[in-house]
């Protein structure tokens, strides 16, 4: 599996601070509640989880610069097409959504995370250190999502195990002493 440092890169210098107008939501209950189109709650998954104020989602997608095109437009929601299965040679990639991030006494957030992923032999095939996911930068909008700074993309080479691979993502609100851990899986298939 061949590791996109180069999108850390090149995706971090993208500006998403006056992006949440696209994501937000019309929520009646607390941020951390997930809800769905007609404001009912939505159970808790692997990928989409809550611990106090802090919500997050880990989606998985194959198509990244349409994911980072559709997040930058106005409107009242964006679709995503989740992947679950990834060809050698495609690229896929973990974005990170939060909400209701504490904010300290100047109104900015402290997130960090860290991912892990995991082998179809169950073996530990990468680990990175915490990165920023959204560090002194102001607190979104209540009852809105925004795209963390960093997140990881990776590659099936041919020397890569074929079948499932699960990513972890540990998010950890540093002004609350809070973490969340989330966790995808994904195929990976000739």
């Amino acid at each position: 599996m061949k590791f996109i440092l180069k999108w850390l890169i090149v995706f971090s210098c993208v500006n998403f601070t006056g992006s949440v107008s696209a994501q937000e939501q019309n929520l009646e209950k607390p941020p951390h509640v997930w809800l769905d189109k007609d404001g009912k709650a939505l159970p808790e998954t692997p990928w989409q989880k809550s611990n106090g104020s802090l919500g997050v989602m880990q989606m998985l997608t194959t198509e990244p610069e349409e994911f980072l095109a559709n997040w930058d437009k106005v409107t009242k929601g964006v679709h995503i097409e989740l992947a679950e299965q990834v060809s050698k040679g495609t690229p896929i990639v973990s974005f990170l959504l939060f909400t209701g991030c504490k904010p300290d006494d100047k109104n900015n957030c402290r997130l960090g995370l860290a991912y892990k992923v995991v082998a179809p032999s169950g073996k530990l095939y990468h680990a990175t250190d915490m990165m920023e996911a959204w560090v002194d930068k102001p607190a979104p909008p209540k009852q809105s999502l925004q795209l963390s700074v960093n997140y990881l993309g990776t590659i099936i080479e041919p020397k890569d195990e074929l079948g499932e691979y699960i990513i972890y993502c540990m998010v950890y609100d540093l002004n609350a002493g809070t973490e969340i851990l989330t966790k995808q899986t994904f195929l990976a298939v000739d």
